[in-house]
């Protein structure tokens, strides 16, 4: 985590630290703003010595993430052991206090021990079943970023833009409207084989699996979680790494515990599909509001095109 600078805690933030620790105002030290993301605004302090890490949610969130969702999983994360740094979050407003994993490091998403404790960790959510009050649909989240980018003015070549800018050439507004209203189908498609759907992280990146210097792996950014298809927590975590789709498969056969047969193969695809274009999308309007995606967006991209295609003759 980047230090992004020093402020003063504020007031309301304050407050709710005091009661939810029990300390005064002025034991809050070494307030940092922490540069860890495209949504909010966290900050890493100190209280007696013991660190603490507290968000505030940013604009427009409340909008395409569900707090009371988020609240939900946190409290299953911290019950079956895969988040136990949470202390407590409003449900409504979005503030969020935890404990700050000091020393912490990133796993291996290329060695297969440690692609094993965080599929692990998947399957430990998923074979849980819990099935929420909530869903994350990425085609529905999508036509979200696309309704915020028509309260920006978006023009139509704007998008072409963007996707030029990334090495995306000859994608135009009308070939992405094409492909959603596609997606919409294949949805349709998929939800009809009978797969369950469970509560979800659907936000598996690595830089959200933390490992402590006492070896401890913890799964933190609950933000998207909801429903969903427990393929689409494996297509998430391999989306911006360096996996081709082969790769993918072999990481779900992982996750899986057995080869794929052939529904099992296009399922995952599909999940593929799904997930690669919700971040492709959210990466265009990110993008329009000045985020620089680099080449992230490329990558998710040629992903979610390869899988698409593989869905146009697998679902026929």
């Amino acid at each position: 985590m980047a230090k992004q600078e020093l402020k003063q805690v504020s007031p309301e933030a304050a407050k709710i630290i005091c009661n939810l620790i029990s300390c005064k105002p002025e034991e809050i030290k070494d307030w940092e703003a922490m540069k860890v993301g495209a949504t909010n605004s966290s900050y890493k302090f100190t209280v007696n010595g013991k660190e603490y890490f507290y968000r505030d949610p940013g604009e427009k969130t409340e909008i395409y993430l569900n707090r009371a969702a988020e609240y939900f999983a946190q409290k299953v994360a911290k019950e079956i052991g895969l988040d136990e740094t949470f202390i407590d979050m409003d449900p409504e407003t979005g503030w969020k206090l935890s404990y700050f994993i000091e020393d912490c490091e990133y796993l291996d998403p290329y060695k297969p021990e440690d692609q094993k404790i965080m599929m692990d960790m998947m399957r430990k959510l998923h074979d849980k079943a819990v099935v929420s009050d909530f869903e994350f649909n990425f085609v529905k989240q999508i036509d979200t970023y696309f309704g915020f980018m028509d309260e920006l003015g978006m023009k139509p070549e704007k998008y072409a833009e963007i996707l030029e800018k990334r090495g995306i050439h000859g994608v135009s507004y009308d070939d992405l409207i094409k492909i959603v209203n596609e997606l919409k189908e294949l949805e349709k498609k998929v939800d009809a084989e009978g797969y369950k759907k469970v509560l979800c992280h659907n936000d598996t990146w690595i830089w959200n699996f933390l490992r402590a210097p006492d070896g401890k792996v913890t799964l933190i950014d609950w933000e998207y979680c909801g429903n969903n298809y427990p393929a689409a927590d494996v297509a998430d975590f391999c989306l911006t790494l360096e996996f081709t789709l082969d790769g993918y498969i072999e990481l779900s056969e992982l996750y899986e515990g057995h080869p794929l047969n052939d529904k099992e193969y296009r399922f995952y695809m599909a999940n593929m599909a799904l997930c690669g274009w919700h971040w492709v999308i959210w990466g265009i309007w990110k993008e329009a509001t000045g985020w620089e995606m680099g080449e992230d967006l490329k990558k998710w991209y040629d992903k979610a095109m390869q899988s698409l295609e593989i869905c146009r003759d697998k679902y026929k």
